[in-house]
């Protein structure tokens, strides 16, 4: 009996971690491989970063934005130019959005 209210209490306690994930649109950016040619060096080719916006367009092309910014940031100028924000910004829970 002691296991089954264990097991109810940690069933009911189970969602309230859950509680403070929100949606949130993540924007990616990433270095285009087949155009950077010799202006990206082998490593920053491998790079890139990611950031969260709201669950919305502008919070999506925000996130991108950002995720843009700071991969500009990691990479020397002449590689500046192949950075690329193209891809679709995906759903995930976490905490905050920004």
């Amino acid at each position: 009996m002691m296991r089954i209210a264990l097991f109810g209490l940690l069933l009911i306690a189970a969602p309230l971690t859950d509680a403070h994930a929100r949606e949130c649109y993540e924007g990616t950016a990433t270095i285009n491989q087949q155009n950077s040619g010799k202006k990206c060096t082998l490593q920053e080719k491998g790079y890139y970063n990611s950031s969260a916006g709201p669950k919305t367009h502008d919070g999506c092309t925000a996130a991108k934005a950002d995720a843009r910014k700071k991969l500009i940031a990691r990479i020397q100028k002449s590689c500046a130019p192949y950075v690329q924000t193209n891809a679709p910004c995906t759903v995930i829970n976490i905490n905050r959005c920004t």
